[in-house]
């Protein structure tokens, strides 16, 4: 039911299990939700005997094999991939991936969801056929934010000659509905192929706010900044810096085959107040999701 909405939606009812409302009043307790933590590992389970053998594992139904470890997780540097998971805070993994616990089975990751950021999670391994112990602190990896929904933030973006920039995540896409293979791909394996080492923020061309200064740049809308006047952007704020240090003319390169999208800063500059008093345009940019504590929440100007 949950995977409802729309029309397909209406009239479905679902109960949420008292112990997941539970967990989120215990987490909002100090007003502000940080959400499940998560190892931000992906493991294989380990259920053929030739499989157990080679990897030195007795006959006893137990263990997971580590396929691979999230750079930007906590398991980082703590487990490796090949590592075999035999317990989690004392309860045995069973090869199929489960543990019992209060006297019923669930995925180990059950475990480490019942728990909060800051909390702490200790797992009994086999590395090269070694016993080993270890401990990792628990809190959510921030990659995995762009695939799900964000609340009572600010959307960040820049605004530059009628061009708006934004960082991909669910909410942009959802919004735009775009179909782009490119930005698709790089939604999807934003975490699986480790996009974010190059791309903290993965910014697209959102929206064109049409103007004199940026006729026929309408086929780049959707596209992936690659770097401006050479340089290579990886984040938001970089996109903005390189706005405001540019000299008098701005090359901007996407990801992928085409020629580079051109703007004549001067020209800019005199369209700013005619493109923000047709748009209604209050704010050329904001950086930050939340306006620090006690600030004023106003975002800097280009």
């Amino acid at each position: 039911f949950q995977g409802y909405s729309g029309d397909v939606a209406q009239g479905v009812a679902y109960m949420i299990p008292t112990p997941v409302i539970n967990r989120f009043l215990k987490d909002i307790s100090n007003g502000h939700y940080d959400e499940y933590p998560d190892l931000a590992i992906t493991y294989a389970k380990l259920q053929n005997p030739a499989q157990r053998k080679f990897l030195g594992l007795k006959d006893d139904d137990r263990g997971v094999l580590v396929s691979s470890v999230v750079a930007a997780g906590p398991s980082d540097g703590i487990l490796r991939s090949g590592d075999v998971l035999l317990a989690i805070d004392g309860h045995p993994i069973a090869s199929d991936a489960n543990v019992e616990v209060e006297g019923e089975r669930a995925q180990f990751e059950e475990v480490v969801e019942r728990k909060f950021k800051g909390d702490s999670v200790k797992f009994d391994i086999l590395r090269d056929k070694q016993p080993l112990t270890v401990t990792i602190k628990l809190y959510k990896p921030w990659p995995y934010s762009i695939q799900g929904h964000s609340y009572d933030v600010r959307p960040r973006y820049v605004l530059y000659g009628g061009l708006l920039f934004q960082p991909l995540d669910l909410d942009m896409l959802e919004a735009y509905r775009t179909s782009d293979l490119r930005l698709r791909h790089f939604f999807e394996y934003f975490i699986l192929e480790q996009i974010y080492l190059q791309h903290p923020d993965v910014i697209v061309l959102s929206n064109i706010l049409p103007d004199p200064i940026n006729t026929y740049l309408a086929p780049y809308r959707g596209a992936i900044v690659d770097e401006v006047n050479g340089k290579k952007i990886r984040t938001l704020d970089e996109l903005a810096e390189a706005f405001a240090q540019a000299p008098g003319q701005l090359v901007i390169r996407m990801i992928g085959d085409g020629p580079p999208l051109v703007l004549d800063r001067n020209k800019v500059e005199a369209a700013r107040e005619r493109i923000k008093t047709r748009y209604n345009v209050a704010k050329e940019q904001n950086l930050e999701e939340r306006p620090a504590s006690g600030a004023p929440a106003q975002a800097n100007k280009i």
